[in-house]
């Protein structure tokens, strides 16, 4: 599918035509006053993005250095839960 972004002023506007309806009756418009602020708003949104995986990929990396320590802390949590159900313990 090919878009036409051919600025239109029959009607006196100025606007991109960026799709149409399949019976050709409606056209989907963007006024050029607020193409700018939309990529501005999609680069912004991709930047917001590459952060977030940045900050992923690190958290990750941080869990990764301390999973052996992360595998004891576990280990013994286990151990104590188990010991304090065995206790019948309320908390377990």
């Amino acid at each position: 599918m090919s878009f036409s972004l051919n600025p239109i002023s029959s009607i006196g506007w100025k606007e991109l035509i960026h799709d149409q309806s399949q019976s050709h009756m409606t056209f989907f418009l963007e006024p050029l006053q607020v193409v700018s602020l939309n990529n501005e708003i999609n680069i912004l949104m991709g930047e917001e993005k590459e952060e977030e995986y940045r900050i992923l990929a690190d958290l990750s990396r941080k869990i990764r250095e301390e999973r052996q320590s992360l595998w004891r802390d576990f280990e013994i949590l286990g151990s104590r839960i188990s010991f304090m159900r065995w206790q019948g313990s309320p908390f377990s």
